[in-house]
């Protein structure tokens, strides 16, 4: 009975031990990603030309919708850039690409990253000579310090 009891203790002693080991995290699906500093949008497009002649050629603006409130638009004079900043309000946000005096075809680069800079996702599209439309792009759900994207076309990242 002696000899028992201090193994009865140390495998009960074991067990809590194991049992208080802390979980691991499992990862992010792919369109989720973790950033204290927001998120950055570069929209970029090439119409086989220099990079100076496709914004000639091709007139694209990028803006970020909560509702029908502009968060936050592009104020770049070559490609464009709007960020969804940490600070803004929790809740969903839409990517919209406006696309004006598109005179040849045009491949457009969509860059997201955080906002300290470091690449997360690419999107790519194409838009044909003629098109005027504004293209409601990607859904964006920012939760605290989490960003939940979703594509609202047929492009995969």
């Amino acid at each position: 009975m002696k000899k028992i009891l201090p193994f009865c203790l140390l495998a009960f002693l074991s067990v809590a031990i194991l049992s208080c080991k802390p979980e691991e995290e499992l990862p992010l699906p792919e369109n989720v990603m973790e950033s204290d500093a927001g998120l950055k949008f570069r929209l970029e497009w090439n119409t086989g030309s220099t990079p100076e002649k496709a914004i000639e050629e091709a007139d694209l603006d990028l803006f970020l919708l909560i509702g029908h409130d502009t968060a936050g638009e592009s104020a770049w004079y070559d490609f464009e850039e709007t960020a969804l900043k940490s600070f803004y309000a929790d809740g969903t946000y839409i990517l919209q690409i406006d696309a004006f005096k598109i005179s040849k075809a045009t491949h457009y680069t969509l860059h997201v990253s955080t906002g300290g800079g470091s690449q997360l996702k690419t999107f790519e599209g194409t838009f044909e000579a003629g098109d005027e439309l504004s293209l409601n792009f990607m859904e964006v759900t920012k939760s605290g310090t989490r960003y939940s994207l979703r594509t609202l076309l047929d492009t995969e990242p």
